[in-house]
């Protein structure tokens, strides 16, 4: 408590001591055109940052309440200082314009100075991972859910008061989405992340698929001029434990550039999961307790070589190899009326094994120094998943006496093979800037299944539940987008994306056969309006696409027990929503947001009740459209060296209607969401710094289940040694253990409760020593992969 009543005073003091002077300027290139998100920056006499900014769409850029003082005034154009001068600040002071190289506008960046954790960009949110600190030592999937405005769940991401999104690595398309995808993320680790954006109104170059934006992972690149490396161990500590090692070697000398990374995890973590089903007879209770195997290796490399100042070529390989197998005990309480009749026991175990490989080459040309480029990318990718799961129930009456056993075995295989082209073009023109481009997929998944009784003293196969399921999938696309600055205060930019998919479900043990063909235009536009310095207003629309992952496809029955088991639909359609938002930002600080999104023909997995035979059964369909609403309120606080502050409150509402007649609520429901991220500096050179984070969800009803009350604490701490190449870190995450909410339903006039706990609960202590030159140069590659990956 006296911490918190010294933080305050504190805050209070210094708000107290800044003075009312104001300082402006703004910021053109060679031919006298504005330039965006500059970054410009105030030390004091003792070197101490005292203010930062970025310039606006018009070049502009202003400090407000600055102390009267002399200070060094440094601007830095995507990373490299431009201006590096004195200011004597006794009154309002006007910079005047300020005019930077265009050969700074390039790909290759050098990055000298800090960033800010979070930045508000025109059509995205930017969370730049390296200068967080609670997500040092950790990996990509913990990372997204310290980034901005997304809910991460135990097999989705989405964004907050919305559907789900697409992930991007380094602008390829992940072609993994559930369970896959979330182990996937766990391969990646955090050190390796440069930032995270999070594009809510995706241009026209992008696939159309995520119906509510994307999410681009963009990775560090290589050192200029020298070779680093860097070593780091983690533990991560919850009902279990697991450890994770990795390496991340640079090396870019003259024309060649080159980056790998290897890491990889060995330990176990558990999960708690609760279900009671009220049948008429009586209630059915269940505790599922399962341990799973964390041990997996993953490495990404990268080599680019440069011919000349125009042209680059490279090749990128990401690939992962994982165990993730698993025990699991499910206690099942049957009751006759209010009374238990007997008890069941479960023992399944589950042996997988899964490894991706995704290779990629890309050529990057620049024809002229107006910006005219093209990029080129080729693309491969191959999923492999092989796994059984074996499972064996035994009856135990009250009397001691064991019943008749069930026990059964499951066999599934998934092969997914990608291949992709693409090329982008980008032309500025005399009246606005063009970009188009195409882009062609064909991706083939192989599925085979198998069903074994082991009730006997051999084996049985089930051919009734036995499948050999392909499904292919061909796309093309073309897209162009424009850009235009109408005047000062007006932007605007539209495009066109049109995309032909054709797709063939064959399943070579029935003889059944599912074509699809469509042509689908996705409209863009994005119109951005500055009426004065301190307020800007944008108003965005684009249409989105959500296909079904290929796993959802697959009519299969994977088995829980003998009462329940879940299938997928081959007959599943995609699903298309219309995005609209409406967005105000005064002094870049506090960013209002209006968004309407209107989905048709959305596909869910929802549990349907045999009460006769007490069997629950997922299935999956196009089963509703759901109209989304929110409103959206963000504080940024960064008016004191030692604070950055995010704090976000979300209010929204979410419709259902329902398209096909099924036994299944309908739920119309608003919440709320609150987020703040705080990190504090406790000296000068932020060698030591802490997080603290917390987030709220109300309770609300989100398409057929009732969701209760949630909310975490996390506290993270880090500690740089020895010129900041030796750095310590510990995290807390879900301190109080209340982040997981209750989940009620209701199907066929049966009431279920869901309680899920995935070791949400842990503490991460890690440590990363770092040597090599500390000239770090980063170069972006805007590559290829296609939306595919991230639907295996």
């Amino acid at each position: 408590m006296k911490f918190f009543y010294c933080l305050v005073t504190l805050l209070f003091s210094s708000a107290i001591a800044f003075a009312q002077y104001l300082v402006t300027g703004s910021i053109v290139d060679q031919d006298n055109n504005p330039v965006a998100f500059a970054e410009v920056y105030l030390l004091d006499t003792d070197g101490a940052l005292a203010a930062q900014n970025f310039s606006d769409e018009k070049g502009i850029f202003l400090f407000e309440n600055v102390k009267g003082n002399s200070y060094r005034f440094q601007l830095y154009s995507y990373g490299i200082l431009q201006v590096d001068q004195t200011v004597n600040v006794t009154s309002d002071t006007n910079l005047g314009k300020m005019a930077i190289k265009n050969s700074t506008l390039l790909n290759e960046i050098v990055l000298t100075s800090p960033k800010k954790i979070f930045e508000r960009k025109i059509d995205r949110t930017v969370f730049n991972v390296e200068n967080a600190v609670t997500t040092l030592n950790s990996d990509a999937l913990e990372t997204l859910k310290m980034a901005p405005g997304l809910k991460i769940d135990n097999e989705s991401i989405s964004i907050i008061g919305k559907n789900n999104v697409r992930i991007l690595i380094n602008d390829r398309f992940v072609q993994m989405s559930g369970e896959d995808l979330i182990n996937y993320l766990k391969s990646i680790p955090a050190n390796n992340i440069q930032k995270i954006e999070i594009i809510t109104a995706p241009p026209a170059k992008y696939e159309a698929e995520g119906n509510s934006g994307l999410v681009n992972i963009v990775l560090k690149s290589s050192k200029i001029n020298a070779w680093s490396n860097k070593i780091e161990a983690t533990k991560i500590q919850a009902d279990r434990a697991y450890w994770r090692l990795g390496n991340l070697f640079n090396y870019n000398k003259d024309k060649i550039s080159l980056s790998i990374n290897i890491n990889g995890n060995i330990g176990k973590s558990n999960s708690i999961e609760k279900l009671d089903i009220f049948y008429p007879q009586g209630l059915w209770s269940l505790k599922n307790i399962a341990t799973r195997n964390e041990d997996k290796i993953a490495a990404t490399a990268q080599f680019d070589y440069r011919f000349n100042d125009k042209t680059t070529v490279g090749i990128q390989y990401i690939g992962n190899s994982k165990k993730p197998s698993d025990t699991d005990v499910v206690y099942t309480d049957i009751y006759d009326g209010k009374n238990i009749d007997y008890y069941t026991n479960t023992f399944g175990k589950k042996k997988e094994y899964t490894k991706s490989n995704a290779l990629n080459a890309h050529l990057l040309h620049q024809f002229d120094s107006l910006g005219t480029k093209i990029a080129v990318d080729v693309d491969y990718f191959e999923y492999r998943n092989d796994k059984n799961r074996t499972f064996i129930t035994i009856p135990e009456f009250l009397n001691g006496e064991s019943g008749e056993p069930f026990s059964a075995a499951n066999f599934g295989k998934q092969d997914i093979d990608n291949f992709s082209a693409k090329i982008d073009i980008d032309q500025p023109l005399k009246w606005f800037s063009l970009s188009y481009g195409g882009k062609l997929s064909v991706t083939t998944t192989n599925n085979k299944t198998n069903y074994f009784d082991l009730n006997q003293n051999f084996p049985v196969e089930d051919l009734s539940q036995r499948d050999n399921f392909e499904y292919k999938e061909n796309t093309q696309a073309l897209y162009m987008s424009a850009q235009k600055s109408l005047s000062e205060k007006w932007q605007i930019q539209a495009g066109l994306r049109l995309e032909n998919t054709q797709t063939t479900g064959n399943s070579r043990i029935y003889k059944t056969s599912n074509k699809k063909e469509y042509v689908q235009l996705f409209p863009s536009v994005y119109i951005g309006y500055a009426p004065t310095e301190n307020h800007s207003l944008s108003a965005s629309y684009n249409k989105r696409i959500a296909r079904p992952s290929f796993w959802e496809l697959n009519p299969f029955r994977w088995y829980i027990n003998q009462f329940s088991y879940a299938e997928g639909n081959p007959a599943l359609q995609p699903a298309f929503t219309d995005n609209f938002e409406l967005s105000h930002t005064y002094q870049g600080k506090l960013i209002t947001s209006v968004s309407l999104s209107k989905t048709k023909e959305n596909f869910a997995q929802y549990p349907t009740i045999d009460s006769e035979n007490n069997t629950q059964i997922y299935l999956r369909d196009n089963i509703f459209n759901t109209t989304d609403i929110t409103l959206s309120e963000t504080y940024i606080l960064d008016a004191f060296h030692f604070l950055q502050s995010q704090t976000t409150a979300t209010l929204f509402y979410k419709d259902m209607s329902l398209l096909k007649d099924i036994d299944i609520p309908a739920n119309n429901g608003t919440g709320i969401y609150i987020t703040t991220d705080n990190t504090f500096s406790f000296n000068p050179e932020k060698t030591i710094q802490a997080q603290l984070n917390f987030w709220y969800q109300s309770p609300v009803k989100f398409q057929i289940y009732d969701l209760g009350e949630s909310y975490a604490v996390n506290l993270g701490f880090k500690y740089a040694l020895l010129n900041k190449k030796l750095q310590l870190s510990v995290y807390a995450n879900d301190i109080l253990k209340t982040s997981s909410p209750s989940i009620k339903t209701n199907t066929n006039n049966v009431d279920q409760i869901y309680n899920m706990y995935y070791d949400n609960r842990y503490i991460r202590v890690g440590l990363t020593f770092s040597f090599g030159n500390e000239s770090i140069k980063v170069k972006q590659h805007d590559g290829s992969n296609t939306e595919e990956k991230n639907r295996s």
